[in-house]
């Protein structure tokens, strides 16, 4: 039977955090990927909302 390693925990939640990150930022080129080609298909399509921004902040 093998013994199982010791898991540094810190270790494994950097680790955890920058495959996190690297999802995000994969998702972010896929999703404008997908944009501009149906925008190429059907016209100029509006540009995604900016993260941390609502409509409240657009009135003066």
């Amino acid at each position: 039977v093998l013994e199982s390693p010791e898991v540094d925990a810190v270790a494994l939640d950097a680790a955890l955090e920058t495959l996190n990150t690297a999802s995000h930022k994969l998702a972010e080129v896929v999703y404008q990927e997908a944009q501009q080609q149906a925008g190429a298909e059907e016209g100029a399509a509006p540009p995604p909302p900016e993260a941390g921004t609502s409509d409240d902040d657009k009135k003066d």
